[in-house]
C-alpha cells in the first residue's frame, strides 16, 4: 500500500512553519515574545501564504505542468505567485502610528564617527534586500521540497505499476507451452482433416499469444512486431464477420526502427469491435496507423451499435488501464482524444517515440 503522511503530521509541521517568524523575530528587552510588531505580522502573513501555495503547488501545479513538461507555464505562475506572497502582507498589513512610548533597548556606546546620510540610505536599502532574499530563500526551499515529494510520489507509482503489471504478466506464462502444444495438436488435426481456414486461423492465434507471453516482458517491443500483432487480430476477426461488413485498415510509414510499449495499442481495436459489431445492426470499424518521423498515430472508429454484452466484457478496465500506461510510460509525450458524435465511436491517439 502506498505511504501516506498523516494530517496530524501536516498539522504539526505546518503550525511550526508558521511560528517561525514569532520565534525568530528580536524583541526588545522587556516586551513578550508575542506581542508582535508589524514585520512579525507580515513574515507570518507570508508564511501563511507560503503554506497555502505549498498544497497548491503539490495537488495541481505540478502534476498539471511541472510533471506533463511545461516548465515555461509552471515557472511563470511561481514567479507570480512569489510577487503575491512578497506584495500581499505589505499592502494588508499597514504600521501603526509611533507609540508615546517607545521600548528602549540597552543603551549602547555610539560610535564616535556619524555615517553620511546617504550611507544610511544606503544600509537601509542593503536590510530591504536582505529581508526579501530571505523570503526568496524559504520560498525556494518549500518549492523545492514540494516538487521533491511530488516526483518521489510519482517514482513509487510507477514502480508500483510496473510490479503489477509483471506479476499479471507472470500469471499469464503458467503453462504456456501446454497452450502452444495444445494449439499445435489442433493444428495438425486441422491439416489431417483439409480445414485450411482452421489451421490458419490457429496459427495467427499461436503467433498472437507467443507476442504476448515473450515479447510483453520487456518495456518496449518493435513497433513493427506489435503492428503485426493487430493485424493478425484483425484476420481473426475477418472470420467470424460476414464478407459484406465494412472493415478498413490502412496503415502508412516505416515500423521498423521504432519501439513502443508492449500491448499499449491493442484494447482500442478491441473495444471497436465490441461496440461496433452486432448481428441485429449494421455496423462499421475503421483503423487507420500511420508513422510520420517520430510520430505515431492510430485512429479508430466504429458504429456504435447495441447488444447484450458478455459480464465480463462489461467492466470497460481495459481503457482505463491503458490510459494509466499510457501516463506513466509517455507522460507529456502523448494525445488521446476520445469522443462519441453521430453514433459513432472515435478514438485518436498520437505518441512521439524516441
Amino acid at each position: 500500500m502506498k505511504p501516506r503522511t498523516s494530517w496530524p503530521l501536516h498539522l504539526i509541521a505546518g503550525i511550526c512553519f508558521l511560528l517561525v517568524p514569532v520565534i525568530l523575530a528580536p524583541q526588545p528587552p522587556g516586551v513578550s515574545r508575542f506581542q508582535l510588531d508589524v514585520v512579525t505580522v507580515r513574515e507570518l502573513f507570508s508564511n501563511g501564504l507560503m503554506l497555502g501555495f505549498f498544497y497548491l503547488n503539490y495537488f495541481i501545479l505540478i502534476p498539471r505542468f511541472f510533471l506533463k513538461g511545461k516548465y515555461l507555464g509552471y515557472f511563470l505562475i511561481v514567479l507570480v505567485s512569489f510577487t503575491l506572497i512578497l506584495g500581499i502582507p505589505e499592502l494588508l498589513v499597514v504600521a501603526k502610528p509611533a507609540a508615546q512610548h517607545p521600548p528602549q533597548f540597552p543603551k549602547m556606546h555610539r560610535p564616535r564617527l556619524v555615517p553620511h546620510p546617504k550611507a544610511l540610505d544606503r544600509l537601509f536599502i542593503w536590510d530591504e534586500l536582505a529581508a526579501y532574499t530571505y523570503q526568496l530563500l524559504l520560498f525556494s526551499v518549500m518549492v523545492l521540497f514540494s516538487i521533491f515529494l511530488r516526483l518521489r510520489e510519482a517514482l513509487f507509482d510507477s514502480e508500483q505499476a510496473k510490479s503489477k503489471a509483471e506479476i499479471g504478466n507472470l500469471k499469464n506464462q503458467i503453462n504456456p507451452h501446454f497452450l502452444f502444444n495444445t494449439l499445435n495438436s489442433i493444428y495438425a488435426l486441422s491439416i489431417r482433416e483439409k480445414a485450411d481456414k482452421t489451421g490458419q486461423s490457429l496459427m495467427k492465434l499461436s503467433e498472437m499469444m507467443r507476442h504476448v507471453v515473450s515479447e510483453a516482458q520487456h518495456d518496449t517491443v518493435p513497433l513493427q512486431r506489435e503492428v503485426a500483432y493487430i493485424e493478425n487480430y484483425l484476420n481473426l476477426q475477418r472470420l467470424r464477420l460476414p464478407e459484406d461488413f465494412p472493415l478498413t485498415y490502412h496503415k502508412k510509414g516505416r515500423f521498423e526502427e521504432k519501439k513502443i510499449a508492449p500491448l499499449l495499442l491493442i484494447p482500442f481495436v478491441e473495444n471497436a469491435f465490441k461496440h461496433g459489431v452486432s448481428t441485429e445492426e449494421p455496423g462499421e470499424i475503421r483503423i487507420e496507423i500511420a508513422l510520420e518521423q517520430d510520430t505515431f498515430s492510430m485512429q479508430v472508429v466504429n458504429r456504435l451499435v447495441s447488444h447484450q454484452l458478455a459480464s465480463h466484457e462489461e467492466s470497460g478496465l481495459g481503457l482505463e488501464n491503458t490510459k494509466s500506461r499510457l501516463e506513466l510510460i509517455y507522460g507529456g509525450d502523448y494525445r488521446l482524444e476520445i469522443g462519441e458524435a453521430n453514433g459513432y465511436f472515435r478514438v485518436h491517439l498520437q505518441i512521439k517515440l524516441g
